[in-house]
């Protein structure tokens, strides 16, 4: 889903960018950072329409993308540099927002209204799978440590909950068999490590398999 590539492109590129010293804050190029924005609304004006229902989940989206904007517009420009400076921690909540308000939005769009879908709380799980490894990151080395039993322990969380509220996979170009794909592939990372270790992996892998459990479930719940 391109909305969701969106996302986490805008993700990554915050991930990427280096830290201000003694803030919550990371330097990037402005018309990088402007892009990657404006692709997160053009998607969700793809989906939701120019202004979109402003009720519901749908309405959270919207507001979370506008306080996107209004983080961009009112970035600090860094002396005798094209890069601006920004809050981390006021985009990723603002991501946490969108991710959190799309499945939901998703279905108020294709059925006018209604509960959260099953498949809303697999990406709840894979959502605090993310945070965790969030937990571990330190950006200014390219690598990370992990604690094995907290990755086993989340990644399990987000196995049950997919085979509860997903259907089984149907063939290899099912987007469920990527999820567990992925989910094995989360495993492997501290396959063999005692509960206690910690174990170093490189920094944005455990990240490109968490943007991969969240394109699986999205396009599982829009087939459904």
């Amino acid at each position: 889903m391109e909305m969701l590539i969106a996302i986490d492109a805008l993700d990554d590129l915050i991930h990427g960018s280096p830290a201000v010293p003694l803030t919550d804050s990371v330097r990037l190029d402005e018309d990088v950072l402007r892009a990657a924005v404006g692709r997160v609304r053009s998607e969700a004006t793809t989906l939701f329409g120019a202004e979109g229902d402003r009720d519901g989940s749908i309405g959270q989206l919207l507001g979370a993308l506008e306080e996107l904007d209004e983080l961009v517009a009112t970035a600090k420009p860094v002396p005798l540099a094209s890069q601006v400076r920004v809050n981390k921690e006021r985009v990723y909540d603002q991501l946490d927002c969108v991710r959190q308000a799309l499945p939901t939005a998703i279905k108020e769009r294709r059925s006018g209204g209604g509960a959260p879908p099953p498949w809303s709380a697999v990406l709840d799980e894979v959502d605090a799978l993310d945070a965790q490894m969030k937990a571990f990151e330190r950006s200014l080395v390219p690598w990370m440590k992990i604690d094995a039993q907290v990755l086993r322990n989340a990644s399990a969380r987000v196995r049950i909950s997919a085979t509860q509220n997903l259907a089984p996979p149907d063939g290899p170009n099912d987007p469920i068999t990527d999820l567990f794909a992925a989910l094995d592939e989360l495993d492997a990372l501290v396959a063999g490590a005692a509960p206690t270790d910690r174990v170093r992996v490189s920094r944005s892998t455990p990240f490109v398999l968490v943007g991969r459990l969240r394109e699986a479930v999205l396009e599982a719940g829009a087939s459904a």
